[in-house]
């Protein structure tokens, strides 16, 4: 969803926490960033100014207020937020506002989670808590209901993964046409050689999708909301399939299946 945060901030009820999800081609991080800018400007709150002493910090990564916290051996460890709880818990050196980026929020354990509960029904001062996802559906329940979550704009894409793209597209036709399985089982046999191919063709496929749910794709105008974003939550699935050492090739023929209407 989009979020006006000019709006917010005018009237006095910016959101404390947000989710961040996309692809992992998709800089998150560099996302917030802006958006820390648009909170924290002291010329023009709301959009962000790029010439203002806060926004040139943040942009070097030089701003005091701002804490980032990512996974240490693939793990956020419940002792990262407990102490992201410590920082937080100062006032700010510079600005009005803590900030603090949780980059691998889809890797905590439930103790974690548990933890960082607490910060975010009860967030202490003005602080605002961003976390960054490639699944959001991997987080508790409690965690997603109080977050709004947001998506960013394409110009944060790092690349378009041009490989498999059009060939993404020629996929999402085939399921949508509720064509013959052995077309989609040779497409996926030809296409999926790996882990990574997986993930790149789960991240143009969902892209596809929401590019419809946006009227940008024109391509598949029958398809309902309700199939689209049943569609969506089958790609998300299958991300997590992927990270169970499951076979690509057998997640990706899985999920034309289920997209398709056959599981």
């Amino acid at each position: 969803m989009k979020y006006d945060f000019q709006k917010a901030i005018e009237q006095g009820y910016l959101h404390h926490a947000f989710i961040i999800e996309g692809p992992n081609n998709l800089d998150k991080l560099t996302y917030v960033k802006d958006i820390a800018k648009a909170i924290l400007c002291e010329q023009s709150p709301g959009i962000g100014c790029n010439s203002c002493s806060i926004c040139r910090k943040i942009e070097d990564d030089n701003y005091p207020d701002i804490y980032v916290l990512e996974a240490e051996k693939d793990t956020v460890k419940v002792s990262q937020i407990t102490e992201l709880q410590r920082s937080l818990s100062n006032k700010p050196l510079e600005g009005e506002r803590n900030i603090a980026i949780i980059k691998d929020a889809d890797k905590l354990n439930s103790n974690g989670y548990n933890r960082l509960l607490k910060t975010i029904e009860e967030p202490q001062g003005n602080a605002v808590i961003f976390l960054l996802s490639e699944n959001m559906l991997t987080m508790t329940d409690t965690i997603r209901s109080r977050c709004i979550r947001l998506f960013a704009d394409e110009k944060y894409m790092i690349g378009e993964n041009n490989s498999l793209f059009g060939k993404a597209e020629y996929f999402v036709q085939l399921i949508s046409d509720r064509d013959y399985f052995y077309k989609k089982k040779s497409f996926v046999d030809e296409n999926i050689k790996d882990r990574k191919s997986a993930h790149i063709l789960l991240d143009d496929m969902e892209k596809i999708y929401r590019d419809i749910l946006m009227g940008l794709n024109k391509n598949h105008e029958n398809l309902s909301n309700s199939e689209i974003f049943k569609s969506i939550k089958a790609i998300e699935e299958a991300r997590i399939e992927l990270e169970l050492s499951v076979k690509p090739a057998t997640v990706i023929k899985k999920l034309a299946l289920i997209i398709g209407g056959r599981l």
